[in-house]
């Protein structure tokens, strides 16, 4: 099926999250957003406290985790972002950015909300400049923002702070994190058993995608994930006439 047919099926469906009328469409949609934006709050305190108990805090505006070129999120995940996109008029032009791209950077690229920033502060498109900022040992890292930081999903929120399902949990974080906190005293005292507190990544993923059970939950590069989201919504509120839901 093609995602063109898929939108139609997932926007008229009359046993899914929206009916056929497009007003129907985008009411639900809205419901379903505001519902996942709740537990995005509830994740947030969440990790907060797994923090506090973990000692664990990524560098000051590192962004090496959101221009990894391997990032993969499923569609459920990224509709708020999608929805906040569009409600601020960037969805469209977000959209036609992400069409323009090549195959191989939508497959292989970062993340597009966000911009890293020169050693002078200033912001750049993605990958155009060199910046970078050093740790106290003066090792280097990339600095930079999300554009979309309120309404980043779930994998964003929890990268970094969240376990695995094994057992013994495993930290679900980048290396460079990892190396920073091997020493950490909170996680040296406490052992293993202080990943308790963090949140488990397999459980939240999957409550996150119950949210939208209509929509495909297998995790996809993400930059054709928030294009298909983008498309859903515009599609949903009616923007279909514009070409915005072609294929």
């Amino acid at each position: 099926m093609g995602l063109r047919s898929r939108m139609l099926h997932q926007t008229d469906s009359t046993d899914g999250w929206a009916s056929g009328r497009k007003g129907d469409a985008c009411s639900r949609m809205k419901a379903r957003v505001a519902e996942l934006q709740l537990m995005f709050a509830e994740l947030d305190a969440e990790i907060i406290r797994g923090a506090r108990a973990t000692g664990l805090t990524c560098r000051p505006m590192c962004g090496q985790c959101c221009e990894f070129p391997g990032i993969h999120l499923s569609l459920a995940d990224a509709m708020p972002l999608a929805f906040e996109l569009c409600r601020d008029h960037r969805g469209e032009d977000m959209l036609a950015a992400l069409r323009a791209q090549s195959a191989a950077d939508e497959s292989r690229g970062g993340c597009p909300m966000y911009r890293p920033l020169t050693t002078d502060s200033k912001t750049t498109s993605a990958g155009t400049a060199p910046h970078g900022a050093a740790d106290a040992s003066g090792q280097a890292y990339r600095r930079g923002r999300c554009t979309a930081y309120g309404a980043r999903p779930g994998l964003c929120r929890l990268f970094g702070f969240a376990r695995s399902s094994d057992s013994p949990a495993v930290l679900l974080a980048c290396q460079m994190l990892k190396e920073d906190f091997r020493d950490n005293l909170v996680l040296q005292r406490a052992g293993h058993d202080s990943l308790s507190a963090a949140p488990q990544m397999d459980a939240w993923q999957r409550r996150i995608a119950a949210v939208f059970p209509d929509l495909d939950a297998r995790p996809q590069p993400i930059r054709t994930t928030i294009r298909q989201a983008l498309e859903l919504v515009l599609h949903a509120q009616g923007y279909a006439s514009s070409g915005v839901a072609s294929t």
